[in-house]
């Protein structure tokens, strides 16, 4: 008989030791195998390698800073967040208005403007 397909399926991985590992292109190359833990570069977005699985873990801004979720930056009087959407997603998210003397206003805050 046979082996049931589920085992042929698994046996490469098995055998390569590839189950905690991620397919993924990136870094500016081309797909390929990432060990656990290695860090990936997509565009504007960086992930880890966790458990065979690309986890996002944040963005980088116009002038290539590396940013965790949850970090902010200042770009074209704005304070820009890097965020993580609730279906799993990387995204910016504009958080203030820069105003007077780099005040940072809140939605819904609003100052008078002198000019």
């Amino acid at each position: 008989p046979s082996p049931p397909m589920i085992y042929l399926f698994l046996l490469p991985l098995l055998v390569t030791g590839q189950s905690n590992r991620c397919w993924s292109s990136g870094n500016g190359g081309p797909a390929r195998w990432w060990n656990e833990g290695e860090r990936i570069d997509r565009g504007r977005y960086w992930y880890e390698c966790r458990r065979g699985e690309l986890l996002p873990k944040g963005c980088f801004t116009q002038r290539q800073q590396r940013l965790s979720i949850g970090e902010n930056f200042i770009q074209d009087d704005y304070e820009v967040t890097c965020d993580l959407s609730s279906q799993g997603f990387l995204k910016f998210k504009q958080t203030a208005c820069m105003g007077p003397s780099e005040r940072r206003f809140r939605l819904g805050e609003t100052w008078n403007d002198d000019t």
